[in-house]
């Protein structure tokens, strides 16, 4: 089903016509996903720290209930201690532990803007 035709009305006012609103509502408010990513998150988190000894930051609209999620969504991980030349193979181990991307942010790779969300909304998992 292509963009155009995914959310349309069907009442007397214009049947089949294109509604923005309702395509935004069905992607915006989509808690039972949230829920789903937050759950790999933890399950990710868990292997990192059993496996490597890291620390692990949720970041993003995982953690920040009040931003939209969607399937569309990813899982945003701000990692600290991972060795540096393991990160694309670590970064494979964890590819098939959630149906979400995932976004590997190591902590001492982070940009300043990560580093604040994990101060401020980053959730320690």
């Amino acid at each position: 089903m292509s963009r155009d035709t995914e959310h349309k009305t069907d009442d007397d006012t214009g049947a089949g016509k294109y509604d923005p609103v309702g395509r935004l509502r069905a992607r915006r408010f989509r808690e039972d996903l949230r829920q789903d990513a937050e759950r790999d998150a933890r399950k990710i988190a868990d292997h990192l720290k059993q496996t490597y000894g890291a620390t692990v930051y949720c970041i993003g609209s995982v953690a920040e209930k009040d931003r939209p999620f969607s399937s569309r969504s990813d899982i945003d991980l701000v990692v600290k201690g991972l060795p540096r030349n393991r990160y694309f193979a670590i970064l494979a181990e964890i590819s098939d532990m959630s149906e979400f991307g995932v976004d590997l942010i190591p902590y001492e790779d982070a940009n300043e803007l990560a580093i604040e969300m994990v101060k401020t909304v980053g959730i320690e998992l």
